[in-house]
Formats: C-alpha cells, structure tokens, sequence
C-alpha cells in the first residue's frame, strides 16, 4: 500500500516538495516482521491527523494478511473495533517476550550447510545478525546476556569461521560487541573475495 508523502509550502512561498511514494510493509504473521510493521503503521497512519478512523483501519486491513489477517477478521470499520484490533495484533504478535523467544530459537536453529556459495553465506550470517539486533531492542543486551548470545552464535558457527574468530578473541569470548563486529567482517570479506574473484 503507497502513502504519499510530501513538504508543504513553507512560509517563504517555495513550492512544496513531493517525496516519492512510500510502501509500508505488509504483515502476514511472521514475527521477525512485527516490530518493522507496527513501528511503520503507527508512525504513518495512526498518528495521521488528516485519516478518519474508519480510513486507518482500511489501511490496516489492507497491509495485513494470511494469519494476521485472520486475527481480526469480522470487525466492522468503527472506533472502537480499530482499538480492538490493534491490541489483538499486539497480544497476538506484540508480546515481548514471545518475541525474544521466537529469536532465540531461531538462533538456535540455524545452520551454516558444509557447502554453500557467498550469497548462502553472507545470508546465514545477515540473519544471525538480525535476531541480534531484534534481542538488543528488547533489553535482551549487557553483561548478564552477552555469555549467553555469545555461546548461542559461537555454537552455530562453522569450524573453519569458529578458528578464525578465536585467534582474536582471548579475553572477548562474551564480548558480544566483538563477535558482531567479526561476523560484519566476514561478509565484507566474502563479498570482497567474491568481487576479486570475478576480476
């Protein structure tokens, strides 16, 4: 769904300058998905003074779908049922603690496979760093949970990248700062390796 943005006609007279149009994300219930969605939602359309109510739940009916969708299927377009709404998909997808769950079980899950090319690579790696980020914006972060995260992602980690890392790493090995800062070098460094590859 695209939102229009623009700046209007300030007090010099200068004529208003039109942004390209926006796309807000779509929600389908994937929970990596709801924090980028609803910051957006709220940011765009709820907080919009110029939208009725009835016109900010049609946008919100429309960007959502599959499972979420579902979620608030049959409310009719009132006050009300907009605020239903909305809690019912923060309950559903909101809860933070639901969330670090879902990220710390997908750190778990995943898997470096013994043969992959650069893109599956830096990919594996982007998503680690993902679920990260996501943990660190729900407090998931400091001393108490960086051995934690730490031996989490050192565990997934392939033996050949797990060697490379520990010949820096004496005295940082729940240094989580470090480990991030290694994993966005090897990406610049496959992407670099991939690059000379070609040449």
């Amino acid at each position: 769904m695209d939102l229009l943005m623009d700046i209007n006609t300030n007090s010099s007279g200068n004529s208003r300058i039109e942004l390209p149009e926006l796309e807000l994300p779509r929600f389908g219930g994937y929970l990596m998905d709801w924090p980028w969605f609803y910051d957006s939602f709220m940011y765009f359309i709820d907080k919009s003074t110029t939208l009725t109510t009835a016109e900010k739940f049609s946008y919100l009916l429309g960007l959502l779908e599959g499972e979420a969708k579902q979620a608030v299927s049959g409310f009719c377009l009132t006050e009300i049922n907009y605020k239903k709404a909305l809690e019912i998909l923060k309950e559903r997808f909101g809860r933070p603690e639901r969330l670090k769950q879902y990220h710390i079980s997908s750190l778990l899950q995943i898997e470096f496979p013994p043969h992959m090319d650069v893109n599956q690579y830096v990919s594996t790696i982007s998503r680690i760093l993902a679920h990260v980020r996501s943990l660190e914006a729900l407090d998931v972060k400091g001393e108490s949970a960086e051995p934690f995260l730490c031996t989490i992602i050192l565990r997934r980690l392939p033996e050949d990248m797990l060697r490379v890392w520990s010949r820096g790493a004496a005295d940082k090995e729940c240094d989580l700062k470090y480990l991030m800062e290694f994993l966005n070098n090897e990406i610049r460094a496959q992407e670099t390796f991939e690059l000379f590859k070609k040449l």
